[in-house]
């Protein structure tokens, strides 16, 4: 598998433009105060201690902080900067889970981010070892700017949201030991397993935030609807699936067996250029099915009694998800995090 000569950076975009260029005929404009507010992220990161010395210059390099400013570009400055905070983090996240073959220390701290989950608001404040760490010794830096973020992004918001975040953030525990295990021993998952694999160690609380961070709760009654779960896992796999193509050179250099393409090649005897076709077929696939269910949002509603203010409100909520996987291509295609030979950077 590892012979075969992969795509090049501008392979991967000779891939997925054509197939997928009319998901991005509407102008992605960044923010407005966009320079401002990525200066301010990464001070944030910085400070917090997810972005120190060379991994500064790495999110710096990869522009991480520049998806919010794409996906939001519309919404106020403090909105975008606490979007921008969180996909820092998960992207840390992601890097630190995968740099890890411990799964005692992978389960040890998702447990620790599920506790601060359970913390009442009451008790925010008062917990400090949450933050802080205990008298054993600091928390790690990742739990730290988990407890600052849920601190800021949960106040207000009401249980069945936290319930929510919770089950994916539990959600996500599953996924990443799962696919720890498939690492450590080289196994290559099916085609039939792989969606859920992946969609489970992507992290499908991001899909939680716009809520939160909009200020604009789903009524419990639709967020549990078929119609609502299914149109997230759709835009939550496009989006996967996309960064499965974009990052499938620098995996195969890892030796990583989580990818949709390598799991193509591998159960169907596909070639790299098949396999990438493949994959592009299904991320358009998921595309449409999630369009289609977005249009049928304010009808499901509108059925189960709600008024039209919150008709518009969950609307809102759905293009805002909608709307992520365009903006992520729109960002990732750029991004230096995805480039098999990032150029030279200069201070």
């Amino acid at each position: 598998m590892t012979d075969e000569p992969v795509h090049t950076d501008s392979g991967v975009r000779g891939v997925l433009l054509p197939e997928v260029s009319r998901w991005l005929c509407r102008p992605h404009r960044r923010h407005r105060h966009a320079s401002d507010l990525e200066h301010r992220a990464r001070r944030w990161a910085s400070d917090c201690g997810l972005a120190a010395g060379p991994a500064a210059v790495r999110l710096r390099a990869q522009g991480i902080d520049q998806l919010a400013a794409t996906a939001m570009s519309e919404e106020r400055d403090e909105q975008v900067l606490l979007y921008a905070r969180w996909l820092i983090w998960l992207f840390s996240l992601d890097d630190h889970v995968e740099s890890h073959t411990d799964p005692q220390a992978i389960d040890t701290m998702f447990g620790n981010l599920l506790a601060r989950t359970e913390v009442p608001d009451t008790d925010i404040h008062s917990s400090a070892s949450a933050v802080h760490g205990t008298a054993s010794g600091p928390a790690h830096v990742i739990e730290r700017a988990f407890a600052e973020l849920w601190q800021q992004t949960s106040r207000g918001m009401g249980s069945d949201w936290r319930a929510r975040f919770s089950e994916d953030l539990r959600y996500q525990h599953t996924g990443c030991l799962r696919e720890l295990r498939l690492r450590r021993s080289g196994t290559v998952p099916t085609i039939a397993e792989y969606p859920l694999l992946r969609r489970q160690s992507g992290g499908m609380w991001i899909y939680d935030l716009p809520e939160a961070i909009l200020g604009i709760e789903l009524p419990p009654a639709f967020a549990a609807t078929t119609l609502w779960h299914q149109l997230v896992c759709h835009v939550s796999d496009a989006a996967n699936w996309c960064n499965d193509i974009l990052s499938c050179p620098k995996e195969i250099t890892d030796r990583v067996t989580m990818n949709y393409v390598l799991v193509a090649r591998h159960e169907l005897g596909l070639n790299h250029s098949d396999a990438d076709q493949w994959v592009v077929g299904r991320i358009v696939a998921r595309l449409d099915q999630a369009a289609a269910l977005g249009q049928r949002v304010p009808d499901i509603a509108d059925h189960l009694g709600l008024p039209p203010a919150t008709i518009r409100d969950i609307s809102r909520i759905a293009c805002a998800t909608l709307n992520f996987p365009a903006a992520y291509l729109t960002w990732a295609l750029d991004s230096l995090r995805y480039m098999s030979r990032p150029p030279t950077q200069h201070p």
